[in-house]
């Protein structure tokens, strides 16, 4: 799905550079641009909360400003869009924190000021609301109403504690925050057809105000006297989006006609030139050029690192396909909707250990939608979409011999009995299996302890769905991890006498609440710094051939080897500096393969609890083509046929 919306950490946040995504489909991806813009976190999404906007909050003092130290203040991430509700997530289990219903329709636009203490909503009904931000809270502070049009964008003065605000009908509004009032508007240029409102607001530190209008032009606006400077064709279509560098001499604009717009501004000296005010100083802007960056519609433009823009390239963040060889089905699922193929005789793979790389490796997949849902040369036997209420689907799993499928959105935990219908002949078509749902799924012991999330958000609630679902190899079990970070080993085997139980729990994921160790470039050695939470997450979870180890990974860089057979704690790897991307057991030796996003390969024995002798080797000699390449580890997998040697690949290649 398109991504509709970016936002990066404000400077004064140190530890590390992170985006924030917004997908129409309502998902959100966290992905850290010091690594490879690897996807961190993902807060799955539904089809009645779709994102139009997202921003960070991070509150510094101005001792923390000037002194340039970072504040130690937690990152804050809230999110709007067109069902009406200001969400603020939670970054410790990818939820929601809280949410507060804007009473005025749906939400068009979001914005914090300078100083990160008030976030202004422009909505459908005609209003611009503004909501206090400050100590962690989120409540209403006050409402400006512009004649009931439609606010297509709102945007903050860089400095100043004035807002400002376009509508449908092409109204510009200054409002004053300390007052209350309103210090002046102006009207954009009309169409021959139509109206041409400011889809796109930027103000500068110079008090010019630059406004992207439907008819494509880009103008420039004398911030005092609200009067026209400039006006550029600059776009064949609608402008969507505004971005300026730190200096404010350079501005870009984002168009539906897949154009980006660069405008440069240069200073005179002269009082007698034209040009907009900076003091003693006066400005010309100009447009350098219009160029078509990409083939579809620009959303979103942020600025990154000067003097370049954000790019996030659609690397998958989920993963969406498992594979069942000893049953011959692949289960694919994307959004709301699940499709099981049947696998002709012909294509049956050679043993199992190819279906544990497939659903073992990273724990991503290829990013679907439901329109791709497509295998060529499989049979569609089974579609299936959830009674979710739009909910998205976070996890889902069929055992490898097709008995079950365990699907998951963030509320709900779903085990269905895969069973063949005597009443088709040919297993090939659609219809030959059906699905009983398990009752009583999951078992209470394997959801979280606090109370669930009510209505989609509310202060201290959490999901009931699973992150993760695995079974292991035989089928008789089911691995699920819920959003406390809990690993719960629930036994199939007592179906159907008796409800699935769980038999054994791992918490060591969970009960880490301490702050992680910052280790990325911009972090002091030894300090600790706060991330974007306290407690972990499990980012990656994958299952031996023999269905005796379990690994995990969690987003503080801590790897736990996990007991089946004795249900028990095995082995903590030692702290890696570096993200894991991928974790994968080694078929045929008790080793764990892992790769990291700085294209590592790391060999751990479970025998002698440390990395074998080829690791060693291979980091004082990394291979040469992976010593700089721009992407990271995302999978990896081992031919028991060929036990010295590792297929290992990327969003965009494979070695």
């Amino acid at each position: 799905s398109a991504y509709t919306c970016l936002a990066v950490a404000p400077p004064t946040f140190k530890a590390g550079r992170f985006l924030a995504c917004g997908r129409e489909t309502g998902q959100i991806e966290i992905r850290n641009a010091n690594k490879k813009n690897v996807p961190e976190k993902v807060m799955v999404g539904s089809e009645t909360r779709s994102i139009e906007s997202i921003a960070w909050v991070h509150q510094a003092s101005p001792e923390e400003k000037g002194n340039g130290s970072g504040s130690r203040a937690p990152l804050r991430l809230f999110s709007a869009g067109l069902h009406g509700f200001v969400e603020e997530w939670d970054l410790n289990n990818s939820t929601i924190k809280r949410s507060y219903e804007s009473g005025e329709g749906p939400i068009w636009s979001m914005a914090v000021n300078h100083n990160h203490t008030l976030l202004a909503i422009g909505c459908d009904k005609g209003s611009v609301r503004v909501f206090d931000i400050t100590d962690s809270e989120l409540a209403y502070r006050t409402t400006f109403t512009n004649l009931n049009e439609r606010i297509v964008a709102v945007t903050w003065h860089p400095s100043r504690n004035q807002l400002y605000s376009s509508t449908i009908l092409g109204n510009v509004s200054v409002w004053d925050m300390t007052t209350g009032g309103k210090l002046g508007e102006f009207h954009t240029p009309a169409k021959a057809v139509g109206n041409n409102p400011a889809q796109a607001l930027l103000v500068l530190a110079c008090d010019t105000i630059v406004t992207g209008l439907a008819s494509g032009q880009v103008n420039f606006y004398d911030g005092d006297s609200l009067t026209l400077l400039h006006a550029f064709p600059a776009h064949r279509a609608g402008v969507t989006c505004l971005a300026a560098d730190p200096t404010g001499t350079q501005v870009f604009s984002g168009s539906i006609d897949m154009r980006v717009g660069e405008f440069h501004s240069t200073a005179l000296t002269n009082e007698s030139d034209f040009g907009t005010r900076q003091g003693a100083a006066f400005k010309q802007w100009h447009h350098a050029q219009s160029t078509p960056r990409h083939k579809h519609d620009i959303r979103a433009l942020i600025e990154y690192t000067q003097p370049q823009l954000a790019g996030i390239s659609h690397s998958p963040a989920l993963r969406c396909l498992a594979l069942a060889p000893e049953g011959r089905f692949l289960l694919g699922f994307a959004n709301d909707q699940l499709r099981l193929y049947k696998i002709p005789q012909e294509f049956v793979l050679r043993g199992g250990a190819a279906a544990a790389n497939f659903n073992g490796g990273s724990g991503n997949g290829q990013s679907l939608s439901p329109g791709s849902l497509h295998v060529q040369g499989l049979a569609i036997v089974l579609n299936l979409r959830l009674d979710s209420g739009g909910s998205h689907v976070v996890s889902a799993d069929i055992s490898p011999d097709g008995r079950w499928i365990a699907v998951s959105d963030n509320q709900k935990v779903r085990l269905f009995a895969v069973e063949r219908d005597p009443s088709v002949a040919d297993e090939m078509v659609k219809g030959s299996v059906t699905l009983t749902k398990m009752p009583h799924f999951p078992p209470r012991a394997a959801l979280p302890a606090r109370s669930p999330v009510a209505g989609g958000g509310g202060a201290g609630g959490i999901y009931q769905g699973a992150q993760h679902l695995r079974f292991t190899p035989d089928g008789d079990h089911l691995i699920m991890v819920n959003y406390e970070s809990v690993i719960s080993v629930i036994d199939l085997t007592t179906w159907p006498a008796a409800s699935p139980t769980v038999v054994h729990q791992f918490n060591h994921h969970s009960r880490r609440r301490s702050t992680r160790r910052a280790l990325g470039p911009t972090a002091t050695d030894g300090a600790s710094t706060p991330f974007l939470g306290t407690s972990a997450q499990i980012r990656l979870l994958t299952v031996s051939d023999d269905g005796q180890w379990l690994a995990t990974c969690d987003d503080h860089h801590v790897i736990h080897v996990f007991d089946l057979h004795r249900l028990a704690h095995s082995h903590t790897i030692v702290r890696q500096k570096d993200l894991c991307t991928a974790l994968r057991f080694h078929p045929t030796r008790p080793y764990l393969v892992l790769g990291f996003v700085s294209n590592r390969v790391l060999i751990y024995s479970l025998l002698d609890s440390d990395v074998n002798d080829w690791t060693r080797a291979s980091l004082r000699r990394p291979p040469v083509q992976f010593a700089h390449p721009p992407e990271y580890i995302q999978g990896i997998a081992v031919d028991p046929t060929t036990p010295d040697d590792l297929v290992v690949w990327t969003p965009y290649s494979l070695c």
